[in-house]
């Protein structure tokens, strides 16, 4: 379980990012953070593994601060899927997957099976594991970097906005496929941010709530369709929020 206590990011220039920000992202859940750019959802996906600090607050990981756990230590037991996908452009496809096995001591031939594993997963030609990140299409980069994220078989998942680069056609499959990786493990949590209701609800159950002007203290519940979700829909669980899209409320179910 991941818990927010009253975080709050502050910048040096009085910069209000996170603002008194308390959630419980549940073992086994998917949460979605969704909100207009700049409201803060990028910076408390990045506050978990430590890439940012909190100025004031805290965040634990399975009741455990992240301030009290080696960062280094603590980013290898995350998957991370950044942005842009942010692949080593040096590295072929596959050790680029196999990154974190490496890193943890893996030998190769097993890690670079892992790799191969993952790619058949979200959906990739295995052909293209000993190309280079610059012979793949901005769809394809992001695909590698979620595999990557899975690689190590983490029990917490960060993802930023991992498929906003795939096509309508493939990213509904990508993100069954994916997710349905992840709840082959219960005990893993992921979070993801977007800007999308319409990926969000596609995507998950529970809602959580960011705006404009910062994180209220509670999730708030999502308008959504009374209908129940779709095979592919049912696979994330969320925590939303757009302008005038939800009320402040405790989270609860939708449907």
């Amino acid at each position: 379980m991941i818990t927010f206590e009253d975080v709050t990011k502050r910048y040096r220039d009085g910069t209000v990012a996170v603002d008194d920000l308390s959630m419980e992202v549940p073992t086994g859940a998917i949460t979605v953070f969704v909100g207009p750019s700049g409201c803060g959802k990028t910076t408390s996906l990045r506050m978990i593994n430590r890439m940012i600090d909190a100025t004031s607050g805290r965040i634990t990981l399975d009741g455990q601060d992240v301030r009290e756990i080696d960062p280094a230590t603590l980013r290898r037991g995350i998957g991370y899927v950044i942005q842009q996908a942010g692949l080593f452009p040096h590295r072929k496809i596959v050790d680029n997957v196999a990154t974190v096995p490496y890193l943890l001591g893996w030998n190769k031939k097993k890690a670079r099976a892992r790799a191969m594993e993952l790619l058949e997963l979200v959906g990739l030609d295995p052909g293209l594991a000993g190309r280079y990140p610059f012979q793949l299409s901005g769809g394809q980069q992001q695909r590698v970097g979620v595999a990557r994220a899975l690689a190590a078989d983490p029990p917490v998942l960060l993802m930023d906005e991992p498929f906003s680069a795939v096509d309508r056609s493939c990213g509904p499959a990508s993100r069954t496929s994916c997710c349905g990786c992840s709840r082959s493990c219960a005990r893993r949590s992921c979070s993801s941010p977007t800007t999308s209701t319409r990926r969000s609800s596609s995507a998950t159950r529970w809602p959580s709530c960011a705006s404009a002007g910062g994180w209220p203290r509670w999730p708030a519940r999502p308008r959504c369709s009374p209908s129940p979700p779709t095979t592919s829909s049912a696979s994330s669980s969320a925590a939303t929020a757009a302008s005038g899209g939800c009320r402040s409320s405790r989270p609860r179910r939708c449907g």
